[in-house]
């Protein structure tokens, strides 16, 4: 649980929209760890607040406000960053284990160095917050692993669209290659290319063995 007098002096600043006032309480006392364990910081403005070294484990920071904060050496281990804006804000030496990250606001933060592991594993660090859960995964899990051997090596993304008259050839094309056993990921669409459309086309064409389209 959250140290009451290091939370009473955030919620007492951020209240206040002065957050001068727990920066200037950080340069006072430099001996002291902010302990917001455990902390329900959720939608706070904590723009430009001094975080560095701040025990956050199992904080809730859902959409809070923290531009150009500094989270230098902060513990983040559990901590809740649902749609939280991360702009601006410098996140250096941070531990990220068992993060829930989703939805993040990162344009022009600062990361490196982010310690994906926990306490008694081997350091592993990444630069980026948000693939910081999959690398994760990708490390201990044989499971994500063997999904990704899948999606690399069997797939085959045939991209639409499909008139009826094709969609004849489209079901001979899906079976042969099952019988081959591969993966057929169909991605039908009748709406013109958009910039979100092709996107998702480039990324299925990065993770498929290859890909078919109609004459």
């Amino acid at each position: 649980m959250a140290n009451k007098e290091h939370l009473d002096r955030l919620k007492a600043a951020t209240d206040s929209g002065n957050i001068t006032i727990w920066n200037q309480w950080r340069k006072e006392q430099l001996d002291i760890q902010p302990d917001l364990s455990e902390a329900d910081l959720r939608e706070a403005n904590l723009s430009g607040a001094n975080l560095s070294e701040a025990d956050l484990t199992g904080a809730n920071l859902q959409r809070s406000n923290l531009t150009d904060a500094n989270l230098t050496d902060a513990i983040l281990t559990g901590t809740i960053l649902l749609e939280t804006n991360l702009e601006n804000a410098t996140l250096l030496g941070c531990c990220i284990y068992g993060i829930s990250a989703w939805g993040l606001e990162l344009k022009g933060a600062k990361q490196s160095d982010l310690i994906i592991t926990n306490w008694n594993e081997p350091i592993i660090t990444v630069d980026n917050l948000e693939v910081a859960q999959f690398i994760y995964l990708l490390l201990h899990s044989e499971k994500v692993r063997k999904v990704i051997d899948t999606i690399t090596s069997k797939v085959v993304l045939i991209l639409g669209p499909f008139t009826e008259e094709r969609k004849t050839v489209l079901n001979a094309v899906r079976d042969e290659l099952r019988h081959r056993n591969l993966l057929p990921l169909i991605f039908d669409f009748e709406a013109p290319y958009s910039r979100d459309l092709t996107e998702t086309v480039q990324t299925l064409e990065y993770i498929a063995r290859f890909v078919c389209t109609p004459p």
